[in-house]
């Protein structure tokens, strides 16, 4: 435990303490004469300090006790060191690489102990990179090719690190390598990723067959071709400028891993065969096949390295593969049978993850196939599994391939159809379904606001009336989305219906419903529109920062709202049921005007008279006399006037009429309790102008 602590926190030890405290200790501990385990210990921080410590120390100090470790008696030390070469190799200049490093690696590669050997395979691969051209022609070269012959000859377990770091080798060593020496790693790789349980060795006859050694065997070279198949695409970069008959010999190798009976081999081949696909388009013919295969693989394991990389796959066949990109050919039908076949094994599968991958990979089906082929063989299914998909991955991932193929649709008249087929998932039965075309909406809002805007909001608002709180609560998380969507650009007729679907949810009785209003609301009001203001259950938003009279309107500031929404605020005196003047105390006015009863919110609509849009009585016909409801209000005792801006007697008068219709259908509904009033004197009109002035008096009557 402390031997870890200190390699974690090494790297922020000052360097200073390092030297003085901390390299004497270990130097120390490397002495022959300290254990095994002390010694092993040295080993793993003097390979972290000598890539901490100034270049001068580690020449002095470190290496000559590294390089005597090299030289050690137990082969775990050997061993060990070997592996903390590279830490040391990546801050020595090539000088000290020639003299050091290089030299270790040659005594170490001819250990006998086979751990050695797989720990020197291990170094020269990650010091590759810093060794001079000369010694890397003279020294490197020879050692590595020696190296592995040795350990393919003796198939020990040193042949799996031969495999694995195969690809490194080559790719690191390409513009080192004659012609000669490229054909000798290539032949070499051919043969480790031919080995199997059946390939000739030398046997002693006269010893019976161990038939453990042979599992272990068949195990060590089922691992070697797995690791063939992974480095395979690191390979077709390596033989990129060789003879066509070195390719053609790969061209083998692939078909028999694509085809190898270890499940382990055919998944590392599939998950790097969209590489293979970009690296080698001359092969696509044979590569093409090969990937239908993969399609058709019964085993899961094989499709968990496949799937991911389908739509990287598909791309490059489409850009690159003539046949697949001829109207004529058949190429196009059968990769899209293959793809069917593949999904139908899923789909009937457990593995729902897997399934929905493959969904998901198959989202920019438009682009790969025609749409008559598209709408022939994937829309149907597609539905289909909206419908009756198991899980709701999977079902999105197929809802989402639905709207891109919508989307991506040329022909108006198949966009309708796959508009109306989605549809009727708004109107079905089944409560799941009717919430998928909501989760449906989501995605189409993030794909393409437009098509939503112009075939389904509609459709969508409706649902804040379902019969199933679900579905009306997550319709209200969507509607800030709706809203703002409508006012870029601005919609009139799906803002007047976005409003009445929000009027329409103050009956809402849901606990959790009337949360997620509640939230809406908030959402709603900070979207903050200049133009448009969201009615809160009824009760006008006036724009405050707008002082102006809209042209819209014959009195008053800011649009006029929907007319079907009553405006709970007092209307306007007219001339039929008034006395000629009217005479009001300014400063109660202004309390009438800043105080927002019951739940209506409070909005400041002016300071001045001149700012005043209405003197009103809730548009309520009371004969002979004006009431005011003085309940909540507390009017000023010292009379304060102050003239009401003019406005012409016809526009006045036209307002007035209109709200005269509005009232008389109001008088139905208004309760005949008797009620605290106050009582108003005349209004006269003058020329066009309105003259009022408000007089407080102190006796308060009832009805």
């Amino acid at each position: 435990a402390w031997l870890s602590t200190l390699l974690d926190v090494i790297d922020f030890v000052p360097v200073r303490i390092l030297e003085s405290e901390v390299l004497p200790i270990f130097t120390t501990k490397a002495e022959i004469s300290k254990p095994v385990k002390v010694r092993l210990s040295s080993c793993r921080v003097l390979g972290r300090l000598a890539a901490l410590l100034p270049n001068p120390v580690v020449t002095k100090d470190v290496l000559p006790v590294i390089i005597s470790l090299c030289q050690d008696v137990t082969a775990e030390v050997r061993a060990t060191i070997c592996r903390e070469l590279p830490n040391t190799g990546k801050h020595l200049s090539q000088e000290d690489s020639n003299m050091y490093l290089i030299t270790c690696l040659v005594d170490l590669s001819n250990d006998e102990e086979c751990s050695v050997r797989e720990a020197v395979i291990q170094a020269v691969a990650q010091l590759l990179q810093y060794f001079p051209a000369t010694s890397m022609k003279y020294t490197v070269i020879p050692m590595v090719k020696k190296i592995f012959e040795q350990s393919i000859k003796n198939e020990d377990f040193t042949i799996i690190e031969v495999a694995r770091m195969f690809g490194l080798y080559c790719i690191n060593l390409k513009n080192h390598l004659s012609v000669d020496d490229k054909d000798w790693f290539l032949n070499h790789y051919v043969h480790l990723s031919q080995l199997n349980s059946t390939t000739k060795r030398k046997a002693n006859k006269c010893m019976p067959a161990d038939t453990s050694e042979d599992e272990i065997l068949k195990q060590r070279f089922s691992t070697c071709r797995q690791q063939c198949a992974y480095n395979f695409p690191a390979m077709v970069l390596f033989s990129s400028d060789l003879k066509s008959e070195h390719l053609t010999s790969l061209v083998n190798v692939l078909l028999n891993l694509s085809s190898d009976s270890f499940l382990l081999v055919r998944k590392s081949i599939a998950s790097g065969f969209h590489e293979i696909l970009k690296l080698q388009p001359k092969w696509l013919p044979v590569l093409r096949d090969e990937f239908i295969k993969f399609l058709k693989d019964e085993n899961e394991v094989v499709l968990e390295g496949f799937i991911p990389n389908i739509h990287e796959s598909l791309s490059t066949l489409t850009t690159y593969c003539k046949g697949f990109n001829s109207e004529k050919s058949d190429c196009r039908r059968e990769i899209a049978q293959a793809l069917l076949i593949c999904e139908e094994m899923l789909f009937n599968s457990f593995n729902w993850r897997l399934y929905s991958e493959f969904l998901s990979q198959l989202e920019l089906l438009p682009q790969y196939f025609p749409s008559e082929l598209v709408n022939e063989k994937f829309v149907p299914l597609l539905f289909q599994r909206i419908n009756c998909c198991r899980t709701l991955p999977s079902r999105l991932a197929a809802t989402k391939i639905v709207l891109l193929i919508m989307v991506n649709e040329s022909q108006i008249k198949q966009k309708l159809k796959l508009k109306n087929k989605i549809l009727e998932l708004c109107s079905n039965s089944n409560f799941y379904t009717r919430m998928m075309f909501i989760r449906a909406m989501s995605l189409l809002l993030d794909i393409s606001p437009k098509l939503l805007k112009e075939f389904f909001l509609i459709n969508l608002i409706s649902m804040t009336e379902d019969k199933v709180p679900n579905i009306r609560l997550a319709v209200c998380k969507i509607i800030p989305k709706l809203k703002l969507l409508a006012l870029e650009p601005y919609n009139h007729e799906l803002l007047a219906a976005i409003e009445s679907s929000v009027h329409k949810l103050k009956e809402e009785k849901e606990k959790d419903v009337l949360e997620q209003i509640r939230t809406m609301t908030t959402e709603l009001d900070a979207l903050g529109n200049n133009n448009v203001k969201m009615l809160d259950f009824g009760c006008d938003s006036f724009n405050s920062n707008d002082k102006s009279c809209s042209k819209n309107t014959n009195v008053g500031r800011g649009k006029l709202l929907p007319k079907p929404i009553p405006q709970p605020s007092f209307l306007t005196p007219t001339t039929s049921r008034y006395n000629p003047k009217i005479t009001f105390s300014n400063s109660s006015l202004k309390k009438v005007l800043h105080t927002s009863p019951g739940k209506y919110p409070s909005k400041r609509v002016g300071d001045t008279l001149n700012d005043a849009t209405f003197i009103v009585d809730a548009g309520v016909h009371l004969p002979n006399s004006v009431e005011l409801n003085t309940t909540s209000l507390n009017f000023s005792t010292k009379s304060e006037t102050k003239e009401i801006s003019s406005i012409s007697k016809k526009t006045a008068i036209s307002y007035f009429t209109q709200l005269d219709s509005r009232s008389s259908k109001l008088n139905q509904t208004i309760p005949t309790t008797p009620r605290p009033v106050h009582r108003l004197s005349s209004c006269t009109i003058n020329n066009g102008d309105i003259n009022s002035n408000v007089t407080h008096r102190d006796e308060v009557k009832k009805r």
